[in-house]
This record gives structure tokens, sequence and C-alpha cells, in this order.
């Protein structure tokens, strides 16, 4: 089914202390062997909230974004900037699941000649093996600044110790959060008159349509529910 309903809604956002500098590729992991969970509560609609607004936040600062995603077939945005770009990411990030075979690792080594000089790269994982990292090391040899969004599989019903991961990425200089099940999200901004358009996809799968006119946007935690 298309996912295409239009509504205004919030999106909630996070800011993890680990917003990259330059122009930014976002490699969002599909391989259906590590993710879990179903529906709204599940690492791939996570994945793919978090990529939206990444991808939101740095192309309305002037960055170029890309996208990586390998699902059934392998998926690449080309990095460029504006909203033409946001709204060519938005109609991938509609049509992926995480119905993919191919491990990060060798998404990685494949996409490494892609990335170029003075670029970013933002990992965006629920594979809680180490074995990835070797395509990682590839990426900081050339100099390439990266972080990664690490969910945590086991959360959804899944497995993997996303806190070892966390340790060794840690020991390479490479930031990370881990994010879990039910983790709020909020967007906390200066709000001018025009609101923000988002855009509901499939599920409830909720991803910025139109940027709107707004103040800089910051990313921030809010801590316990307070409904």
């Amino acid at each position: 089914a298309r996912r295409s309903s239009p509504t205004q809604e919030e999106i909630f956002v996070k800011e993890y202390d680990l917003e990259p500098s330059g122009d930014l590729w976002l490699i969002l992991d599909l391989d259906s062997h590590v993710h879990a969970g179903e529906g709204t509560e599940s690492t791939e609609e996570y994945g793919v909230i978090l990529a939206a607004s990444l991808a939101n936040q740095m192309l309305r600062t002037n960055h170029a974004v890309g996208l990586v995603a390998y699902a059934q077939e392998p998926t690449v945005v080309r990095p460029h900037r504006g909203h033409e770009q946001l709204w060519e990411l938005l109609r991938v990030l509609a049509g992926v699941h995480a119905v993919g075979d191919t491990p990060l690792g060798q998404v990685l080594r494949q996409v490494d000649p892609l990335i170029g000089q003075g670029m970013s790269a933002t990992l965006i994982t629920p594979a809680a093996s180490p074995e990835w990292i070797k395509g990682l090391t590839a990426l900081l040899r050339r100099g390439i600044y990266s972080t990664a969004l690490l969910l945590d599989a086991t959360t959804f019903g899944g497995n993997g110790d996303m806190h070892a991961l966390l340790g060794a990425l840690a020991d390479m200089g490479v930031p990370g959060h881990i994010v879990g099940k039910g983790f709020r999200f909020e967007l906390i901004t200066q709000r001018r008159q025009q609101r923000p358009l988002y855009r509901v996809l499939g599920t409830g799968r909720v991803v910025v349509a139109a940027p709107g006119d707004q103040a800089h946007a910051k990313w921030v935690p809010v801590g316990e529910d307070r409904r």
C-alpha cells in the first residue's frame, strides 16, 4: 500500500550531541535479519523517522544530504541541497522496508568509494554484531567523520547487546547513541506563523513534508512522559 496520507502533526526527534559536520551521507541498515518489532513500534519505523528527521535538519542548514538504503535492491540518493532533495529523500524513505539481505558491513564496503573526502556519515542500525565495524574502519582511515544511531532490537523483542557495541565504537572515537522502544522524541523550536507540514506514512510513520517557516530548531531530550 502506498504511504501518502498528509496531515499536520508534531514530529518527535531528539538531539544526541552527535550532529555531523559538513555534508552528510545517511546509511540506513535494512537487513531483515537484524530488525525487530512490528508497525510503528519497530526498529524499521524508528530508523526511518530518525533518517528523515536528521535529513530535514541538515538540509535546512544548507548541507547536502545523501542516503544509502539496501532493501530488496540497493538504493542510493546522492547528496544534494535544497527542498527538492528533501522531497526526494522522503519519497524514498516512504517506500523502504527492512526486507534486505545485505549485512551492514558489506554495505559499507560497497559504498565506501561514493563517500568523498570532507563528507560525514551517520549509520542507523539495529545490528549488534561488531562485524560491521570492519567496514566502518575503512571510512575512518580516510578521515570520514562517522556517527552511529544504534536501534536496540532487544527492546523490540529481538536480540543483541548494543551496549558492548557502543563501547567498541567509543574506543574508535565514533560517537553513538542507543535508541530503544518507547523512546520519546520532541521537537523544540521557536515557531513563526507558518507551521511545518508533516506527512504520515503507512501505519503512522511521520516525516517532514514541508519544512515551513521556522526559526532554528534544536533537538533536546524531554525526559519522562509528562502527560
